[in-house]
C-alpha cells in the first residue's frame, strides 16, 4: 500500500484511536469501543474471531477496515457518530445529501440512535403540509435528483411516510420525468411500475379537479359570465401545460391552485368576475387541496395517513400525545 495516496481525515483522526477505517483514499482513525457500541453491524465485525493480521492489513500500527462506501457519505457517518453536533438542524437549513447519508449509513451499519435522530431532522424539515403552513416549517427545497433520489432511501430505511412529501415536488420543466425515473431506478422495477400507476391517478385527479371547478361559477351577470369564459380558458391552458406530450407530471396541486386564487384578486386579470362566483372559487380550491392531499398517498400505493402516521410513530417513538391523539 502506498500511503503517499492516502488522505488522513483530521477531523476524524485520533492519535489514541484503536482502529483505521478506509473508504476510498480517505483514512479515520477513530475508538473501536464506540463503534461496537453504537453500530451493531461494527460490533458483529470486530467481535468476530479474527486470523493473524498482516503487515497490509495495518496502517500505523492499527488494524486498517476496508469500507465500500461514498468517501463523503462515510465522513458525515462517522462526523455525527464522534461529534453529535455536526449533525444538521432543521432550524439552519436542509442539507439533503449530508443528512440522507447519514440516514442510509445509520441504518446500513444498524446504529439505532443515530437512525432515529436523523429521522427526526428529516421529518421535521419534510412535514409541510399544503393545510397546516401557517403552522408548519418552510418546505425543504430539494430539486428533482434528490426527491428521485430519496423515495428508495424512503423505502430502504422504512421511512414511508416521507414518501408523500418527495412525491409531490416531483416535478421535472424538462418534461422527461417518466425517462429519467427509469434511468434512477433501474434497480428498483417494482417501483417504476408502483409510481407510474401512481402517476397516472395523480393526473387523472388533476385534470377531473380542474375541470369540476371550471364549471361551478353561478352568477348570472352577463359581465360575469364573460370573465367566467376567460377564466375556464385559463383553467384549459393550465390542463394543457400539466401534461405536455401526454407526460406524467404530478403538479403539486395547491400550486396550480395558489396561482389561480392570487389571480383572482387582480383587477387586470379578471376584471369582471363576480363576487359570488370568486367566492364560490376559492371554496372549491380549498375542497380540492383537502381532497388531493388525502388522496396523495394511497395514489402512489404507501396506504393511508393513517398507516404511515402510525410507522412514523413507531420509528420515532412518539407518544400519543406529541401524535395529537387522546
Amino acid at each position: 500500500m502506498n500511503a503517499q495516496e492516502l488522505i488522513r481525515v483530521a477531523s476524524l483522526w485520533y492519535e489514541d484511536g484503536g482502529i483505521v477505517l478506509r473508504a476510498g483514499n480517505r483514512l479515520f482513525r477513530v475508538y473501536r469501543g464506540i463503534l461496537i457500541q453504537q453500530c451493531e453491524v461494527f460490533k458483529d465485525m470486530f467481535t468476530v474471531v479474527q486470523p493473524s493480521v498482516s503487515e497490509e492489513d495495518m496502517y500505523d500500527g492499527c488494524p486498517l477496515i476496508l469500507l465500500q462506501d461514498d468517501v463523503d457519505e462515510m465522513e458525515w457517518f462517522l462526523k455525527a457518530i464522534f461529534d453529535s453536533r455536526s449533525l444538521p438542524n432543521p432550524e439552519d437549513g436542509f442539507d439533503y445529501r449530508q443528512l440522507s447519508s447519514i440516514l442510509r449509513l445509520s441504518h446500513k451499519y444498524d446504529n439505532a440512535g443515530l437512525k432515529r435522530r436523523t429521522l427526526q431532522q428529516f421529518t421535521a424539515s419534510f412535514m409541510n403540509s399544503p393545510l397546516s403552513s401557517s403552522r408548519a416549517r418552510p418546505p425543504c427545497h430539494m430539486d428533482l435528483e434528490d426527491r428521485l433520489h430519496c423515495i428508495p432511501l424512503c423505502l430502504e430505511t422504512g421511512a414511508l411516510w416521507l414518501t408523500p412529501y418527495a412525491i409531490i415536488g416531483m416535478v421535472d420543466p424538462e418534461h422527461q420525468l417518466e425517462q429519467k425515473i427509469v434511468l434512477r431506478w433501474k434497480e428498483h422495477p417494482q417501483l417504476i411500475i408502483q409510481i407510474f400507476q401512481g402517476l397516472r391517478l395523480h393526473m387523472t385527479l388533476i385534470h377531473r379537479t380542474l375541470r369540476k371547478l371550471s364549471f361551478q361559477c353561478s352568477d348570472r351577470d352577463e359581465m360575469c359570465q364573460t370573465s367566467v369564459f376567460l377564466f375556464n380558458c385559463e383553467l384549459t391552458r393550465k390542463l394543457d401545460d400539466i401534461v405536455p406530450g401526454n407526460h406524467g407530471i404530478p403538479i403539486y396541486l395547491n400550486m396550480v391552485m395558489r396561482d389561480i386564487k392570487e389571480a383572482l384578486t387582480r383587477p387586470d386579470y379578471y376584471p369582471r368576475l363576480g363576487e359570488a362566483c370568486k367566492k364560490r372559487i376559492v371554496s372549491l380550491i380549498r375542497e380540492c387541496v383537502v381532497h388531493e392531499w388525502a388522496a396523495l398517498p394511497g395514489m402512489y400505493g404507501f396506504g393511508s395517513w393513517e398507516e404511515l402516521d402510525a410507522l412514523k410513530a413507531k420509528a420515532l417513538g412518539e407518544s400519543k400525545k406529541q401524535r395529537g391523539l387522546t
